[in-house]
């Protein structure tokens, strides 16, 4: 009894500072585990872009709605991606599939429901691949998934937040972020190194805008992730297309009715410029061909057209081509972190009343327009076509000739 008493005696008398120690304990304990948001997604993304080959299988689904319209869709495909450029990605939704085989010496779009394909100047840029494999509401999210998939910098709107999860009983660490463009929660595997599981990524602002009028317009899609593969040695004929029986070639650019614009004198403007000073366009007549590539950063065709007219441009610069990237309605911030992020260098003038956009005739955008040392419009390009590289180079070859 004497010693009970004694224990009751200890712990009483040194209860007043046990729970505040144990609590600092549990405390510190809580702040060491909890895993520092933005550089777990950065793990994440840094680990896959380092793996020699990466393969995985993926799920996509789509919810939209604009007023009494609404559109529900899932895209199922596999990624493998070889060393360097090389990339093997299938799609495939309802009845429509493509497969896209890219390796260092060319590129072939294969569509099995119709048997075509169509073949294409190879990709370098694989992180470009993928963000131009499908268009319309899913760009964006691929877009996500191709810099996450090579070890792009993300640009974060806020700081982001560390949350668990859950998915099928499976513990996840989860990753909410936004963007100017959207938001998404990203749910990482408990190990290491963290894979990526799923991503639920919500379209916001002009991104949203682009698709939704209404105020109760959303667009929400899921895409989760399976049967990670790493380093894993594929056959040599992998990436290589080689057409199916009876397989027919198709034209990989659609004829369509000339531009209202070409032909014309380019609209004179003067513009400031992003980084400085402006520019007045009649200032090139006589001694450049200028090209204007109308754009904003929460444009996803954008996105994947800029690094491209970039890419062009700068190969025939000694010959006096200029090009002028034309931001529309948005604010030095943005513009600045968009090129940042893309690791671009290209001079850009600021359209923030889009009066210059109105001139040029812009009511979608990408919309590239090339301008002759004469001063007259010889070509619009309107949207993200997959063969965007070829079409350009061929443009200036023949105005050059």
């Amino acid at each position: 009894m004497k010693f009970i008493k004694t224990i009751k005696f200890r712990l009483a008398a040194r209860a007043w500072y046990c729970p505040s120690f144990l609590l600092a304990c549990l405390m510190f304990a809580a702040v060491a585990q909890t895993p520092e948001p933005e550089l777990l997604l950065r793990d994440a993304s840094d680990y896959i872009a380092s793996r020699k080959t990466k393969q995985v299988e993926m799920t996509m689904t789509m919810e939209y709605k604009d007023g009494s319209r609404e559109v529900n869709a899932t895209v199922d495909g596999s990624f493998l991606l070889g060393t360097g450029n090389e990339a093997r990605i299938q799609l495939k939704s309802g009845d429509d599939e493509l497969v896209v085989f890219n390796n260092s010496d060319a590129r072939h779009l294969y569509f099995p429901a119709k048997n075509t394909f169509q073949e294409l100047p190879a990709e370098s840029n694989r992180a470009q691949l993928l963000r131009s494999a499908i268009g319309g509401p899913l760009e964006l999210p691929f877009a996500w998934l191709a810099d996450f998939l090579h070890g792009t910098t993300f640009a974060f709107e806020e700081a982001p937040k560390y949350g668990a999860g859950e998915i099928n009983g499976v513990n996840y660490h989860v990753v909410d972020i936004t963007s100017s463009q959207y938001t998404a929660r990203v749910f990482l595997t408990d190990t290491t190194p963290s894979l990526l599981k799923r991503f639920d990524l919500s379209l916001i602002g002009a991104a949203l805008r682009n698709f939704a009028s209404t105020p109760e317009g959303f667009l929400r899609v899921t895409a989760e992730f399976d049967n990670w593969k790493m380093n894993e040695t594929f056959p040599e004929d992998t990436f290589v297309f080689s057409p199916p029986p009876g397989a027919k070639p198709e034209s990989n650019r659609a004829e369509r009715p000339p531009d209202k614009l070409e032909g014309q004198p380019a609209p004179d403007f003067t513009l400031p410029l992003l980084d400085g000073g402006s520019v007045k366009l009649s200032q090139h007549k006589g001694r450049d061909i200028v090209i204007l590539d109308f754009w904003a950063s929460w444009c996803g065709p954008c996105r994947q057209a800029m690094p491209i007219v970039v890419s062009v441009a700068n190969r025939f610069k000694e010959k006096n081509v200029v090009l002028y990237a034309v931001n529309l309605r948005e604010g030095a911030d943005k513009a600045r972190a968009f090129l940042k992020q893309n690791n671009l260098e290209v001079a850009v003038a600021m359209d923030g009343s889009g009066q210059v956009a109105a001139q040029y005739g812009v009511t979608g955008i990408p919309r590239m327009v090339i301008i002759g040392k004469d001063g007259i419009v010889k070509t619009v390009h309107g949207g993200m076509s997959p063969d965007l590289e070829r079409q350009l180079n061929a443009d200036l070859t023949a105005m050059l000739e």
